[in-house]
């Protein structure tokens, strides 16, 4: 029982830590994939072009994609 538990402990621990490092790129993926869909970035890029529409989706869906990944993996 005391095994059981140890291990369940470790392994909460191992998740918190996981995100914790993690939390840095999720918050800059998040911010610039929905600031680059919306138009509204804070601070100009190059990935930002009018009528570049194709890349500029594919880029901004990747940051996104990139984050969920990120926070589904652990689990």
């Amino acid at each position: 029982m005391i095994r059981l538990r140890r291990a369940s402990v470790t392994r909460h621990i191992l998740l918190a830590a996981a995100l914790l490092l993690a939390w840095p790129f999720l918050r800059y993926s998040v911010e610039f994939g929905v600031g680059g869909l919306a138009g509204n970035l804070a601070e100009p890029t190059y990935l930002f072009r009018d009528g570049a529409w194709a890349s500029k989706g594919a880029i901004f869906l990747h940051m996104l994609a990139g984050a969920a990944i990120t926070i589904l993996a652990p689990l």
